[in-house]
């Protein structure tokens, strides 16, 4: 008994043809992940930014040991431990509970940044600043009014350094204020993006981290400034190339037309008088050579040119340096 089909079945099979056979489930491709990106506010530093950045405070660390430590009198070692791009409510999630806050003004841009340190560290130096030995402390508290004020002077020295580390880049830093931690929380918005530098600081026993948060503002001009100062220095040996080229290029050569390996007898050299003519064993068609400082170029002809004499030139040598300077 023969079966029939019905139209559906008929349909499903060319489908089936035209899919080469295939007559399971199709596979599912999967779904492309898509997440928001700000390009007003970038999350991660270059490479070379990175290192510019790095390179820059790793000078004002140097500097920073040498001044504190003539002002403390003892040994002080300040070190860049980090360089990132954090939100200002990512930098203060990570401040500790009781720390020394502190507003620096930055110009010309008129903005504010951010500076903490450490109590942890400052007691001590307030200790050494009394006339003590710099002892760490057991239990970290607020500071009083009089410690602040010391706290202060420590402060306006290390924003000094900063001042002069950033003048190569046209940027200045001075000590605004003291702040609170509420306070603090009011100088940018949560979610700007801020340039945060830390350093380890060490005097004898103890050791505590200063860190500066710098504005989105502050920090794209700063990097901007800062990689175009950089910049001529990779291209530094292009400028010379060029203008010994120049140079050179106004140089002048000896250039002679010779006739090459030309064979006289000494009788004919001794009967030479003015007046001979000396015959050479070469048809006046034959080319004769062009040379620049002992150097031969081409197949010339001479030739007139207005008042001048000149060559024309018929074909290129190849170089041989090396034999010319042998002959």
């Amino acid at each position: 008994m023969e079966k029939l089909l019905e139209q559906e079945q008929i349909n499903a099979m060319i489908r089936a043809m035209r899919g080469q056979g295939k007559t399971g489930p199709v596979p599912v491709k999967p779904q492309a992940v898509v997440q928001d990106y700000d390009l007003r506010h970038p999350t991660h530093l270059t490479k070379e930014q990175v290192r510019a950045i790095t390179a820059l405070h790793d000078t004002i660390g140097l500097n920073l040991s040498h001044s504190m430590g003539a002002y403390l009198r003892v040994g002080f070692d300040a070190n860049v431990v980090s360089v990132e791009q954090l939100s200002y409510a990512e930098f203060l999630g990570r401040l500790p509970d009781v720390t020394y806050l502190c507003s620096l003004n930055v110009t010309p841009i008129a903005a504010l940044a951010v500076l903490q340190l450490d109590l942890q560290l400052g007691f001590p130096i307030i200790d050494l600043l009394l006339g003590g030995v710099g002892a760490p402390v057991s239990e970290v508290r607020q500071a009083t009014e009089i410690e602040e004020e010391l706290l202060a002077g420590i402060v306006k020295i290390i924003a000094r350094e900063f001042a002069a580390g950033w003048s190569t880049v046209g940027f200045d830093m001075s000590f605004d204020e003291r702040q609170l931690p509420a306070a603090a929380q009011r100088l940018m918005r949560p979610t700007e993006k801020t340039l945060v530098v830390s350093f380890e600081l060490r005097i004898p026993d103890v050791r505590g981290m200063l860190i500066v948060a710098l504005p989105a503002v502050v920090a794209n001009a700063f990097l901007r400034k800062l990689l175009r100062e950089a910049a001529p220095k990779a291209k530094a040996t292009s400028a010379p190339e060029e203008q010994i080229r120049e140079l050179l290029l106004d140089c002048e050569f000896p250039v002679y037309l010779e006739i090459p390996h030309t064979p006289v007898c000494l009788r004919d050299l001794i009967e030479m008088t003015p007046g001979t003519v000396l015959p050479f064993h070469h048809t006046v068609r034959d080319h004769v050579v062009l040379s620049a400082n002992n150097v031969q170029l081409f197949e010339a002809r001479p030739v007139r040119t207005e008042r001048y004499r000149g060559a024309q030139l018929h074909q290129r040598l190849q170089l041989t340096i090396g034999d010319d300077h042998e002959r």
